[in-house]
């Protein structure tokens, strides 16, 4: 794959200026079984695996995907109360299930085990918040954009930060093995960064006065501060220059495979099915910002 993506190219550069804010037997009737991966422990994050990566003619004989997908990031990622996955995410993980006309393995991983799911063949793809950025492309391959975002920065309600410039020397909460964690650190090198395994757990950390402020995706953000009974607020700003897209993470060099990954986000932007999932998940119509630039 090459270094940049010809439906990101045109945008680089551009700041956006607001983004909005049972198992195994049903899912089966649904075409879609829920577990921990392919020949793996309950741990789906380590990537401890010794299966090997899926071309495309492999999954087809098969009959069966294995998506790792994320869920302790809502409206991303979450739990149903009966204990069904559920998500945009996991949304996508079954409409391009669907579009393949095979089966979706879906299991969970960790923010931080996404790559190693990946490199490890655990994961055929990964659908969860995945950015695409020059570091991660070298380990592995990416989709097509399935939909934009930024790294945003929320504070508690009574904080003095009035801008993303007054974070320099305070302290941080990201998400481990998320982007907010790297951009932040490359954004404010003189802060101080505390890493928590969920975006639920950065949160708690400001609200609890353990932090100063959270960097993460601006989605994420103003969903969760929406939906919650949240004391924190988002302070207007970008963390980074530029608009980044979410993609699908494929191991290296599986070609076969990213192009019927790409065939099926074509077919999804096309026909508004990613404003359509966004409207379910987020409760309102997606801004421009969102698809910019996607359908075209």
């Amino acid at each position: 794959m090459s270094n940049s993506n010809p439906k990101r190219s045109a945008m680089r550069g551009w700041r956006p200026a607001a983004i909005l804010a049972s198992i195994t037997a049903v899912a089966l009737l649904a075409g879609c079984s829920i577990g921990s991966g392919p020949g793996s422990d309950d741990n789906a994050g380590n990537g401890a695996s010794n299966s090997s990566g899926s071309t495309w003619e492999d999954i087809e004989e098969r009959g069966v995907i294995n998506i790792g997908v994320g869920l302790t990031t809502p409206p991303f990622g979450l739990t149903e109360k009966d204990g069904d996955p559920a998500g945009f995410d996991t949304d996508v993980a079954k409409e391009l299930a669907d579009f393949l006309g095979v089966k979706a393995n879906i299991f969970e991983v960790t923010a931080d085990g996404r790559i190693p799911s990946i490199q490890s063949g655990k994961a055929d793809v990964i659908s969860f918040t995945l950015t695409n950025t020059p570091e991660r492309r070298e380990q592995i391959d990416f989709s097509d954009p399935v939909m934009n975002t930024y790294q945003g920065v929320a504070v508690a309600e009574s904080s003095d930060i009035t801008s993303v410039d007054d974070l320099s020397g305070k302290t941080i909460s990201v998400q481990k093995g998320a982007l907010g964690a790297t951009v932040a650190a490359k954004a404010f090198p003189d802060a101080t960064l505390q890493q928590y395994d969920t975006a639920v757990a950065t949160r708690l950390a400001v609200a609890q006065g353990q932090a100063d402020a959270i960097v993460d995706s601006i989605s994420v953000l103003s969903y969760a501060l929406a939906k919650e009974d949240s004391s924190l607020r988002i302070v207007p700003g970008v963390v980074g220059d530029e608009l980044q897209d979410f993609a699908l993470g494929l191991q290296k060099d599986n070609s076969s495979l990213k192009a019927k990954v790409d065939a099926f986000l074509e077919e999804f932007h096309a026909s508004g099915k990613g404003k359509e999932l966004y409207e379910k998940w987020f409760g309102a119509s997606a801004p421009d910002e969102v698809f910019k630039g996607l359908e075209d």
